[in-house]
């Protein structure tokens, strides 16, 4: 970019891109800064021949890539400039100062001037500026670099909006945003989007007429990398040469930017088996690097590390991890480079994406060592063991800047594979060693990438961490989170299209509002985050010491390679009284039977034989290796994303016709994560109502309307069974009953939250979100923008104090699958709100049997029976009572529980109260029978 990105004309753009407020503001710049040339803000000459001179030959040292000189002049200008006075040219400068910093990788002090740029360039020269779109660039370019990737979209969203609309669609500023968002979107396994915006770019640079031009280098190069991915070889072959004859042509071939074609070309060579090709080009780049003027770390690290990784595809784990060490030493100096087990003592200085990628593939290289010889070579297991604890210290650096649930959600998805590896490692080093701290490790691995509840616990987190985190940064953080998942809702209930766009662009500003709020305060309070964020480790001791002795944990986690979302195994680990124990079968296979199960148990409820059949399978996949561990006990069960659609209890335990099934051994419960286990609190809450109960009735419009999306008949959509669960529930508990016209969305916000117990018996549509999601609709729904429905964003947004929620409704066990966080589904949703525990139905639940088995489980909560016992004693007596239709399990296994095991605290039933008056009745005509008998 010129260096005077606010002269948008002088780096040949058509004024016509521009509205008049900015020409006028172009204008005036140009005056503006003539006058602020010659005085300066103290007084001080400064002659503008000298300015301009200063200014040219930093340019010049930027566009030839020679960053270190750029930087130097770049700061030496901004000294002397007054931002007050020259607001324009400050910004600008300090734009090409930023990216002279993140070239070198000096991040940190990139990081700091960038955020202090855009309060200047959004204070003095607004938002919708292009210097200022360039500023949200460099933050987005920062973000990703350094693996703060919540956030990255957000920033790039926010300067492609600023670049396209005062500048145009096809500009170089916005191509080069595309460009950048590509090579996002390709390291994040997003190739769908990754092409998008890639060949987007290379359209807008041939209108434009830089096709053939170095600044179109990287989008070829990573072009290449896209087609290398997806095997088309010759294509990438021919980018990379393409990108390296444009770096030659413009920076001679002793270039950083040819070294790096350099390396992608070798890696074509590699993946046909020509090793000693390969090796050559890779020494070629060594040399251009050794006789280039303008060393680059990054280009040297990236030699390094590929022939690190060509020694390794060619069996030669030694040689590779010689040159991982050489990439480890040009961080940190003090590291001895002739001792490749030698690691960091910490990750301190670099907590950034590419010093975690290092470790971890260096952990993978000593690994393989060890597999060679496994007697001989366990020190190598152990060093392995020792960069994976560095990969997670970074791992929590990166995380503990993300201020919303949909970034973390997508940084746990982003990182699960790593912590799936990392606990395989951790496993492995247990049974070479049988240290059982190695066994806290794995399990500590699998539960961090689980850990969404820290980001909403900050109410209760600032408590114990007030004096570092300040009560105001709560209240802004809390606002903006309940904004933001206001427009998230927003955006799940418009269509894809231009409406959609401009509330991406809300959500971008949000986000990004919310990300300069968080580093400020760790600007102000340097220890404050570290608190406030602060981690709880997963202990095997901890764990057994939370079991009951009846008890047993079930943990289940799915490995999903790179690109895919299908399972390739799934690691299953128990663990109770009688001992512990891991294992893994094929996740294909898994997945395989478990959609079976669910098409068939769902759908076709006269199969019984076939639905046992496939169970059976699954049990004896999944539970069946378990049986020493788990018999008699009460299972809590941590299910992984696909295996949250199994139906637990309906698993038949034998091959027979009419078999015994999990339910009829077991007490069966879901828990969200091993932390809320560890954490759960029994302890009642201030509440004092008891249950809320809702049960909406619709007009013929919003019958037709909910009949059309779940696929019903419109007679089918007023549950007459819905009326009879809220008033058997009346006739247990203290209850108050939204019903018809009353059980409006508005009604149920303005009085859930002072519930103990909060019961939803309507329907739940699909989400236009997709991804599976569903909204539970009210009394006042309407079709338009889904007015009178809950969605998961809005129920994140329930200030809720609940001990339980029942959704008796249809599918709300279902939703979006995340490789880090599970099944996020509306018993996800109202946990995160606040709900200790949610009851939910895996498939469309039968009205008739809702209406049996919904006031049972309440009746036996009045009785005292925990939930889980409650909802298992429901099932089994409509079991015992069914006809050889109804004991499908079609009509009861889909009622799922998740949350804890303990009772309804403090709950003055009706029913207890009715027992004490007859009780009392019945004494009392007893004392006056005897009474007048004595008389």
């Amino acid at each position: 970019m010129h260096r005077l990105n606010i002269l948008c004309n002088f780096n040949g753009l058509q004024i016509q891109f521009i509205k008049m407020k900015y020409f006028s503001s172009f204008v005036s710049s140009v005056l503006f800064l003539i006058f602020c040339v010659i005085f300066s803000a103290k007084g001080q000459s400064i002659r503008y021949g000298d300015l301009s001179k200063h200014l040219r030959n930093a340019d010049r040292h930027f566009y030839n890539l020679a960053y270190s000189s750029a930087e130097d002049q770049y700061f030496g200008l901004l000294k002397s400039l007054d931002k007050e006075n020259n607001r324009g040219l400050y910004c600008s400068i300090t734009n090409n100062y930023i990216e002279a910093l993140w070239q070198q990788e000096k991040y940190d002090t990139a990081r700091k001037v960038a955020y202090r740029n855009l309060d200047d360039c959004v204070k003095y020269l607004g938002s919708d500026d292009p210097v200022t779109g360039k500023a949200y660039l460099n933050l987005a370019i920062l973000s990703f670099l350094t693996g703060y990737s919540g956030i990255t979209d957000a920033y790039f969203f926010k300067s492609l909006d600023v670049f396209t609309n005062l500048l145009g669609k096809e500009s170089p500023e916005t191509a080069n945003v595309l460009e950048w968002l590509g090579i996002y979107h390709n390291s994040i396994s997003d190739t769908s989007l990754a092409r998008e915006y890639l060949w987007e770019a290379l359209k807008i640079r041939a209108q434009i007429g830089q096709a053939e031009d170095y600044r179109s280098g990287n989008l070829y190069r990573y072009m290449g990398l896209f087609y290398k991915r997806f095997g088309k070889l010759d294509s990438a072959l021919y980018c990379f040469n393409k990108a390296k004859q444009l770096f030659d042509t413009k920076f001679s071939t002793y270039n950083f930017k040819s070294v790096k074609c350099l390396n992608n070309i070798s890696d074509i060579y590699e993946i046909h088996g020509l090793f000693d090709t390969a090796l050559a080009i890779h020494k070629q780049s060594l040399e251009l690097i050794k006789a280039g003027k303008i060393k680059n770390r990054y280009s040297l690290m990236m030699t390094y590390f590929n022939i690190s990784e060509l020694y390794r595809n060619f069996g030669d784990p030694e040689n590779a991890l010689k040159y991982m060490q050489k990439v480890l030493k040009l961080y940190y100096p003090g590291l001895k480079e002739d001792c490749i087990t030698c690691n960091p003592s910490s990750a301190g200085k670099y907590p950034y994406a590419i010093i975690k990628t290092v470790l971890a593939y260096k952990a993978r290289y000593l690994k393989a060592i060890y597999d060679r010889d496994r007697i001989s070579n366990s020190g190598y297991l152990i060093s392995s063991a020792q960069c994976y604890e560095l990969v997670n210290k970074i791992t929590e650096a990166l995380r503990d800047r993300i201020t919303n649930v949909e970034e973390l959600v997508f940084f746990e998805h982003v990182n699960n594979n790593m912590y799936m590896e990392m606990a395989d490692n951790a496993l492995l080093v247990y049974e070479i060693t049988h240290d059982t701290a190695y066994l806290s490790t794995a399990l500590n691995y699998l539960s961090i990438n689980r850990n969404t509840n820290k980001v909403l616990a900050d109410e209760v987190l600032a408590k114990e961490y007030l004096a570092n985190v300040p009560d105001n940064f709560m209240k802004t953080k809390k606002l903006f989170r309940k904004e933001l998942n206001e427009l998230l809702s927003r955006r799940s209930g418009v269509d894809k299209t231009d409406a959609d766009k401009k509330i991406n662009i809300l959500i971008a500003d949000k986000k990004i509002e919310m990300d300069i709020l968080e580093y400020k305060l760790t600007q102000s309070n340097p220890g404050a985050i570290k608190s406030f964020c602060k981690n709880e480790n997963i202990y095997l001791r901890a764990l057994t010491n939370k079991l009951k002795e009846d008890q047993a944990l079930v943990w289940l986690n799915e490995y999903c390679p790179d690109y895919i979302e299908t399972p390739d195994s799934v690691l299953i680990i128990a663990l109770s009284g009688n001992g512990f124990k891991y294992f893994k079968v094929d996740g294909n296979k898994t997945l395989k039977l478990i959609n079976d199960y669910q098409e068939i148990i769902s759908g076709d409820i006269y199969r019984v034989n076939k639905i046992d059949s496939i169970g059976y399978l699954l049990y004896s996949l999944l539970f069946a290796p378990l049986e020493n561990i788990i018999s008699n006990k009460e299972l809590i069960i941590i299910p992984s994303q696909h295996i949250s659609m199994i139906p637990f209890d309906a698993l038949p335990v034998e091959p027979a016709p009419n078999p015994k099934r999990m339910i009829d051994r077991h007490t069966i419960w879901n828990e969200f994560s091993a932390l809320l286990f560890l954490q759960a609190d029994a302890k009642p809450g201030n509440i004092t109502n008891k249950v809320l109960a809702v049960a909406p009735q619709f007009n013929r419009q919003q019958k037709e309307a909910i009949a059309f999306l779940t696929k019903r008949d419109t007679a089918l959509i007023n549950l007459p069974g819905a009326k009879t669960e809220c008033e058997r529930i009346g006739a247990l508990f203290d209850t108050k009953i939204l019903y018809g016209q009353n059980a409006s969305l508005g009604e149920f916000k303005a009085n859930c939250p002072d519930y103990q117990i909060i019961h939803l018996s309507t329907h739940a549509i699909p989400d236009k979100g997709g991804e599976e999601a569903v909204r539970l609709v009210f009394s006042d729904y309407r079709k338009i923008n889904d007015e009178g429905s809950l969605d998961l964003y809005e129920v994140l947004n329930l200030p809720l104090n609940a001990d339980l929620v029942v959704l008796s409704a249809c599918k709300t066990g279902v939703g979006k699958m995340s490789k880090g966080e599970g099944n996020i589904n509306m018993a996800w949703a109202f946990n995160k709100a606040g709900a200790k525990s949610v009851l939910v139905s895996l498939w469309d639940a039968n009205d008739f049997a809702s209406s049996v088995i919904m006031p049972d489980f309440y009746k036996y909560l009045a009785e005292g029976m925990t939930k889980p016992h409650a909802l298992r004693q429901a099932k089994l007596d409509f079991i015992n009572s069914a006809d050889e239709l109804s004991i499908s399990p079609y009509f009861w296994a889909g009622f799922e529980y998740w949350g804890n095991d303990e009772p309804i605290r403090n709950m003055d039933n009706a029913a207890g109260w009715k027992l004490i008056m007859v009780l009392l009745f019945v004494l009392l005509s007893i004392s006056g029978f005897v009474y007048f008998r004595v008389c």
